[in-house]
């Protein structure tokens, strides 16, 4: 079974972000992204500088609090086409899952986990998740706990990708 992932790895990660060590990332989440610190930290946005040829902006997954996966962005230069790497051996559920816990009619799904962040940081009267691998994830999965909800808005990249996400609202409408 997975395992959580340590408190303090998250910890560590979250207080280098914010660091000397980190200032690329930040600079990457802030200006190009546009993320508040706010967001980063409610989140628990990190920075490992021993993932990838130049560091890696931390993503954790987190459920009722506790990290039970992280999803690496590598930071550029790099491999163009492996931009995200997932740490082994752990859970890793729909981003932002907790969001879902409440009396909502409505939920917005995107591609990915900074969209998600992005999506929350404007607060659009609705919870927002990512799926976990892209729309490689297990749709099946997905569309099982978005079955709950009226309205499945999907933001998804306009690519073949962001099309083959598309199932999701397919799927939940066979549940």
């Amino acid at each position: 079974t997975a395992q959580p992932v340590p408190a303090e790895i998250i910890e560590r990660q979250h207080a280098a972000l914010f660091d000397r060590g980190g200032e690329a990332a930040l600079r990457y989440l802030r200006e190009t992204r546009g993320f508040q610190d706010a967001t980063l930290r409610a989140f628990r946005i990190g920075y490992e500088p021993r993932r990838g040829p130049n560091g890696a902006i931390a993503i954790p997954y987190l459920l009722a609090g506790q990290a039970v996966g992280i999803k690496y962005r590598l930071m550029p230069p790099g491999d163009s086409e492996r931009r995200y790497e997932r740490e082994k051996g752990h859970e890793h559920p729909l981003f932002n899952a907790d969001a879902l816990d409440g009396e909502f009619r409505s939920v917005l799904v995107t591609e990915g986990e900074l969209d998600c962040l992005a999506a929350s940081q404007y607060d659009l009267g609705r919870p927002c998740v990512s799926v976990p691998n892209g729309v490689t994830a297990s749709l099946n999965l997905v569309a099982e706990t978005l079955v709950q909800f009226d309205d499945v808005i999907l933001a998804l990249d306009m690519d073949a990708k962001g099309e083959e996400g598309t199932r999701i609202h397919r799927l939940v409408e066979s549940y």
